[in-house]
């Protein structure tokens, strides 16, 4: 169990017993799920994780190179209104009423990147369950919130034989699989750096 779960449980109420664990089905933050990967709704993951990994340096970073990072608004490939780094303007957004060319401040694009990694934290987790993805070393999650960023959920979801090696933790096996996809074709400068990555852990 990570020290992040283990000093979150008590504030839960909850005690966890390392050799009452069982050997099928999946710890998570509330207890024990029989026939599931652990906690699978991002709701029932406590806001601090979402922030904590929000705060990443090194995902800020990674996603730099990746995404681009841009101080205004401009239209992405497909032609829709984006800033900062690879946000896609709501109608929600103050963005919205801006015009292409128009400056968006460096503290208005770090916090909508916040915004958009939690987003993309709570899709991973949504695939993956709260008991195995954030039991993983941060470098993974890192790699997966990046893929999560990169293609959405429904598209990583279909990932099934990636996903069975990330279950046995045999990150090897999972770079192989990531490789052997249209992702990878279409990305292939950023999926090797990943890739590469995930088969070192």
């Amino acid at each position: 169990m990570s020290k992040y779960l283990k000093g979150l449980l008590p504030t839960t109420g909850l005690s966890f017993y390392e050799e009452h664990a069982p050997h099928d089905g999946k710890w998570g933050l509330y207890g024990f799920k029989e026939n599931g990967p652990g906690i699978q709704d991002p709701s029932d993951l406590p806001d601090e994780y979402y922030e904590e990994v929000a705060e990443r340096e090194e995902l800020l970073e990674q996603l730099k190179v990746d995404e681009g990072v841009k101080y205004e608004v401009y239209l992405d490939h497909l032609g829709y209104p984006t800033c900062g780094i690879g946000h896609l303007i709501k109608e929600e957004d103050e963005e919205s009423e801006y015009e292409v060319g128009d400056e968006v401040s460096e503290e208005r694009v770090i916090e909508l990147f916040k915004e958009d990694i939690g987003i993309a934290c709570r899709d991973a987790v949504n695939i993956y369950g709260w008991s195995g993805f954030c039991e993983w070393p941060e470098e993974v999650q890192n790699i997966l919130i990046n893929m999560t960023f990169n293609m959405g959920l429904p598209r990583l979801s279909k990932f099934k034989n990636m996903h069975r090696a990330l279950e046995k933790q045999d990150w090897k096996q999972a770079a192989i699989e990531g490789r052997d996809s249209k992702w990878y074709e279409q990305v292939t400068n950023r999926a090797e750096r990943l890739m590469s990555k995930l088969e070192e852990v």
